[in-house]
């Protein structure tokens, strides 16, 4: 088989058939109806093959030309630079797993948090605080064998996000306010790691293809970083009201400056926004992460 510089099998191209070309490499790029833009451009940039180039800016792409004739044009190249249609439908398919395991799990322990809180207010035993912890190391688990089935690009998200449900189901159990602090912190720098290599992983995989989704990814890795150390930090647990109290605090803080209590306030403001800011990363990522998995699918069912 002979392959062109557009990747595809000169054999049973049309173009080879109806002009008489006598394929990529004889003609040099140049096939009788004129020159190819496309054997052009791998000429210039050394490429053996369109397939190879990492750009993300090429001209050649459908999201440039648009029309689903540019779209049939370089799925094949775009298929290859993922390994192949089966490949392309073996990571949507996987993505879009994921997508549900994730979306089902998280709306599944957050119910079973809101239960056994009622629950537990109502004087039932405290093993129920176990329930939401090991409900979502569960859904870690199975989160991380769906990853491990997608290939290298997702080989190093499992070991964090395992840990990061045994450090969750752990903290279920722990009543020590300095403990249950250094377990959140653990907790949240190990939800941080886990999703910024899961981004960064969907970010390569789609700049193997030369997707412009993959600069999304790329910002959605950063900002999730920032955003959420700024809520893991706001997650911490400090000492209750009844505390304060019997530290004998409050007489202190009556006693500071008005200008504190202004900057007070607009540090509650500033931490509000983040929390709106992490609502809306929340909602992209979901749909980033289905359109992702879509576009390997049909990456991978495309003639």
């Amino acid at each position: 088989m002979e392959l062109g510089f557009c990747g595809r099998d000169c054999g049973i191209c049309d173009v080879r058939e109806a002009y008489g070309c006598a394929g990529c490499r004889e003609s040099g790029g140049v096939p009788p109806y004129g020159p190819c833009p496309v054997a052009a451009c791998c000429r210039e940039r050394d490429l053996e093959k369109c397939g190879d180039c990492q750009a993300l800016d090429c001209a050649f792409l459908p999201e440039r030309e648009g029309g689903p004739r540019a779209a049939s044009r370089l799925a094949p190249l775009r298929r290859e630079g993922l390994g192949g249609a089966d490949r392309a439908a073996e990571l949507g398919a996987g993505l879009r797993r994921l997508f549900w395991i994730w979306l089902g799990g998280d709306a599944a322990v957050y119910l079973a948090a809101g239960i056994a809180s009622v629950l537990l207010a109502h004087g039932c035993t405290w093993a129920l605080r176990l329930i939401p912890g090991a409900l979502e190391l569960a859904v870690c688990l199975a989160m991380g064998r769906t990853l491990s089935r997608l290939g290298e690009a997702y080989r190093t998200v499992p070991p964090f996000l395992t840990a990061y449900g045994a450090v969750r189901a752990v903290s279920g159990a722990v009543s020590s306010l300095p403990v249950l602090a250094a377990l959140t912190l653990l907790q949240g720098g190990l939800e941080l790691v886990w999703i910024f290599r899961l981004y960064r992983a969907n970010e390569a995989l789609l700049e193997r293809i030369g997707d412009r989704r993959a600069v999304l990814w790329r910002c959605l890795a950063r900002w999730a970083v920032a955003v959420g150390a700024v809520i893991c930090l706001m997650s911490v647990p400090v000492p209750s009201v009844e505390v304060w109290q019997t530290l004998q605090l409050w007489s202190w803080v009556d006693s500071l400056p008005t200008a504190v209590f202004v900057l007070a306030y607009a540090l509650a403001m500033v931490l509000l926004a983040v929390k709106l800011c992490a609502a809306v990363l929340w909602v992209v990522r979901w749909v980033q992460l289905w359109r992702t998995a879509e576009t390997f699918r049909r990456l991978g069912t495309e003639p």
